[in-house]
């Protein structure tokens, strides 16, 4: 189930397109943007520079679940400056940052029956991220693979129906497998993703609800 909505769109100067990427809903549940059938998980983004992670005042995660993902995915070659905790500077106020990741507890707007929420800010025509924002829900902060799991989108991944893998939509089906999650792979797909020459201030936004 999708619904979408344009408009014109400044941000820090660059317009963007807005990408939200939700986690999993329920056992029977696919989302579009699933890559059923493909060997390997694709992404089309990378980030541009590296993400400081900003994890604000009321989220619902602690500091122990906040290094143990970041842990994993440094593993796989990817680089975070930070973490700050406990944060109440206008980063956590309203839309992403440039160049933030930021994690917090779910908002008003959040999707009834989600676990957790990922908005991804990006320049199409370059396929780089500039910002993130990580929402969760605080029955899920605690539960296992779901912070790991959003990170993963907010580096720019999507979702990947292979058993017991990070990446799938499924929780139950889900697991730790991480094959295909590295920095280097990603990267490289997107080196060989067409670069538009458009103007990058004839951006729209767009808002997706998988």
């Amino acid at each position: 189930m999708r619904s979408v909505t344009r408009n014109s769109v400044v941000f820090f100067g660059l317009s963007i397109i807005l990408l939200m990427s939700t986690f999993w809903v329920s056992d029977s549940e696919m989302f579009e943007e699933v890559a059923f059938g493909s060997k390997r998980p694709t992404a089309k983004l990378v980030w541009n520079g590296i993400p400081r992670v900003v994890v604000c005042e009321f989220s619902p995660v602690s500091e122990a679940r906040v290094e143990r993902a970041l842990n994993i995915w440094s593993r796989y070659g990817y680089k975070f400056l930070g973490p700050v905790y406990n944060d109440t500077s206008p980063v956590c106020l309203g839309d992403a940052y440039l160049g933030v990741i930021t994690i917090s507890l779910n908002g008003q707007d959040f999707p009834e029956g989600k676990l957790a929420v990922t908005r991804t800010y990006f320049s199409n025509d370059e396929h780089l991220i500039y910002g993130a924002k990580i929402q969760i829900r605080e029955t899920a902060s605690q539960k296992e693979r779901v912070l790991e799991h959003e990170i993963g989108h907010a580096l720019g991944w999507n979702h990947f129906a292979r058993r017991y893998h990070m990446m799938h939509p499924n929780w139950d089906i889900g697991g730790w497998d991480m094959t295909g999650l590295n920095y280097r792979e990603q990267v490289n797909m997107i080196q060989q993703l067409p670069v538009s020459t458009s103007n990058l201030n004839n951006h729209q936004i767009i808002e997706q609800m998988e």
